[in-house]
């Protein structure tokens, strides 16, 4: 079982996403405002991170916390909507965790799923950028 963080604007997508997860048994924890994600990274340093970032919609994902920097080693799962061609940029300004993947909303189960456990089960050099990173 592990421990998944999830922030998600939306509360239809939230909602989803922790019924999903826990439903294989993982514990979530469930941010329901950038402000709380400090709080429960300070509480309990999760295993995965699951961010909805919706591109040039309301509520805009704002510029880039402090709190990115803290999880260097926590693999982060970026689940995108809104403007694909803010996409790029934002990846490209991105400074948190080395492993980082990315979906499209709307998002079918199965193969968030299968993300998520190959994020999880992932070897420990693969989430510090590879064996030979430096």
């Amino acid at each position: 079982m592990a421990k998944i963080l999830i922030y998600e604007p939306e509360d239809r997508y939230r909602i989803m996403l922790r019924f999903i997860l826990e439903g294989i048994n993982h514990r979530v924890l469930d941010a329901g405002s950038l402000e709380d994600i400090p709080i429960l990274l300070a509480a309990d340093k999760p295993d995965l991170i699951v961010l909805g970032v919706h591109l040039g919609e309301e509520p805009e994902f704002p510029t880039w916390p402090d709190w990115r920097l803290e999880l260097p080693d926590v693999p982060t799962l970026i689940l995108f909507s809104g403007e694909e061609s803010m996409r790029a940029e934002f990846l490209e300004a991105w400074d948190g965790s080395r492993s980082l993947n990315q979906m499209i909303q709307p998002i079918d189960p199965y193969p968030l799923l299968a993300m998520v456990k190959a994020m999880l089960t992932a070897p420990v050099e693969w989430r510090r950028g590879g064996q030979h990173a430096g």
